[in-house]
């Protein structure tokens, strides 16, 4: 499996993000940690995945309230891998309105763990 990223890497370099990238996260299901370099990968190469990403973050977050508990925390670590390592922008957060009434209990536990990750990741 790693191998196919791999080649999925090269491929990239000559095509445009949204020809090879279909952002449905495997990070509901995968490890944080194996996609979430990966995605930090994307988003070095070019300013356009990263924007993909970016996008990505802004759907996830308005349609966190259907996850169950176990995909949204693997959701919130892979987004907070990549804030931690500036591969997407802190611009992301616009999105997050954090009053009582603009946000579910599965948002408040989204943005918890995402800060979490944050703020434990050492480099």
């Amino acid at each position: 499996m790693p191998n196919q990223h791999l080649q999925l890497l090269t491929k990239t370099c000559s095509a445009t993000p949204s020809q090879t990238l279909n952002p449905k996260l495997p990070a509901t299901t995968c490890p944080r940690r194996y996609y979430g370099l990966l995605a930090q990968r994307f988003c070095y190469l070019k300013r356009e995945y990263q924007e993909v990403f970016e996008d990505c973050f802004r759907r996830q977050y308005n349609l966190i309230h259907r996850l169950e508990t176990n995909k949204l925390r693997n959701v919130a670590k892979f987004f907070g891998h990549l804030l931690a390592t500036d591969a997407v922008s802190w611009g992301v957060l616009q999105n997050v309105v954090l009053t009582e009434d603009a946000t579910t209990s599965s948002a408040r536990i989204f943005i918890k763990i995402l800060f979490q990750v944050r703020t434990s990741c050492s480099f």
